[in-house]
């Protein structure tokens, strides 16, 4: 059964493990809606978001592209990196990543985001990236 399996699939399945193991609680939309998400991704670009996401960063990963229409980058470091995340206005761009000046694109690797925080949530955020 397994081995009919396209690679394609298979990676998708391991991003949303790898989501499933750092979500507390997770609603059905949030499945759907990152489970839309990974659909629009080729098999390159989802071998480049789950080394990053395996990694938690620490390799040198490449960006991994899609359209600016509805925020995907958003989905993706909520998925990934702070669940209570709520806002896009509540990340910025890390030097690293190189489409800062793209106007179509935008990048969806949650390791090429930081995250603002108000004085009193840096104990809260800091408790997710553990």
């Amino acid at each position: 059964m397994f081995m009919f399996r396209s690679k394609r699939n298979i990676l998708s399945r391991r991003l949303l493990e790898a989501h499933r193991r750092r979500a507390q609680q997770q609603s059905s939309d949030e499945r759907v809606e990152l489970g839309s998400l990974l659909k629009r991704l080729q098999e390159n670009q989802l071998q480049m978001l789950l080394s990053a996401v395996g990694s938690r960063g620490q390799d040198s990963s490449n960006c991994v592209l899609l359209p600016r229409e509805d925020e995907p980058h958003v989905l993706c470091c909520q998925a990934w990196r702070w669940p209570d995340l709520r806002q896009e206005s509540e990340l910025r761009r890390l030097p690293v990543c190189r489409t800062a000046t793209d106007p179509v694109y935008i990048c969806c690797n949650p390791y090429h985001w930081s995250r603002l925080c108000q004085p009193g949530e840096l104990l809260h955020v800091l408790a997710y990236e553990n």
